[in-house]
């Protein structure tokens, strides 16, 4: 069975109390525009496109209320994860704010959030390691690289 080292603990709770500080320092609003319904796992995976190239989104499982910015974070996040390009990201946002321009403070929240959804995304795979990824996959190299991107993920 495997045990996470105290250090891995420390440093997660540092990640996770600084982003929370960061956060609450950027008092970010509760209401529309910046907040609202969110897909909440919002990634290249997770659209088809028809052949006139129009996108339809699926797989709201993680929808819910919360900042804009997150979404837009889970995006980008998903990016970094899968290698792709940067000019996607980029691109993205600039999409995205052809309809709707984002605040000052939602483009400062993007690169904390996708520290969050980092950090997400490892309890995830933490939680169905045991049931749904065996045993193999969540060993100390695979948080020692997760802990090492985290720090790498100032965008």
């Amino acid at each position: 069975m495997y045990h996470i080292e105290k250090f891995d603990i420390d440093l997660l709770e540092r990640q996770i109390e600084k982003i929370k500080q960061q956060i609450k320092e950027l008092k970010l609003p509760l209401s529309a525009p910046e907040y609202g319904i969110c897909i909440g796992d919002l990634h290249p995976g997770k659209a088809h496109f028809t052949g006139d190239n129009e996108p339809t989104l699926f797989d709201f499982d993680q929808c819910g209320y919360g900042w804009r910015a997150f979404d837009i974070a889970k995006f980008s996040h998903a990016t970094v994860r899968k290698n792709i390009d940067t000019e996607v990201r980029i691109k993205f946002i600039e999409g995205y704010e052809a309809i709707r321009k984002l605040s000052q403070t939602e483009l400062l929240a993007i690169p904390m959030f996708v520290k969050a959804a980092h950090i997400w995304v490892m309890g995830i795979a933490a939680s169905a390691a045991k049931d749904v990824l065996g045993y193999g996959y969540f060993e100390q190299d695979w948080l020692n690289k997760k802990l090492a991107a985290l720090k790498t993920l100032d965008l």
